[in-house]
């Protein structure tokens, strides 16, 4: 199971275009660091990928997350919705309406 805090060091590098003057923490720019962490979303088998998403959506309708999650959970929606969907934005919503319920029952 991927744990989202431990890509936090990780996605700070990949979004480096996010970070702000305010950032404690300093951001290392690592060319073609996003491209290789979406390659990982993208092989991911299908049922861990899909629970990853589930737990995301379910966690992002009681809080704001954190840079260090929703980074992974929107590298998440873009691979589930190419390869679990063909793209079509409304047959993975349909498909969420239908399983959002899960994640509470876990």
């Amino acid at each position: 199971m991927i744990r989202l805090h431990t890509f936090s060091a990780y996605l700070l590098a990949a979004a480096s275009g996010m970070a702000t003057a305010q950032d404690a923490t300093p951001v290392i720019v690592v060319p073609g660091a996003r491209e290789r962490l979406l390659a990982t979303f993208h092989a991911m088998p299908d049922a861990p990928l899909r629970a990853m998403f589930l737990r995301c959506a379910s966690d992002s309708s009681v809080r704001m997350l954190g840079l260090d999650e929703a980074v992974p959970c929107a590298m998440a929606w873009d691979a589930l919705l190419r390869r679990g969907f063909n793209g079509d934005v409304n047959a993975l919503l349909a498909w969420w309406r239908a399983h959002r319920d899960e994640v509470a029952a876990r």
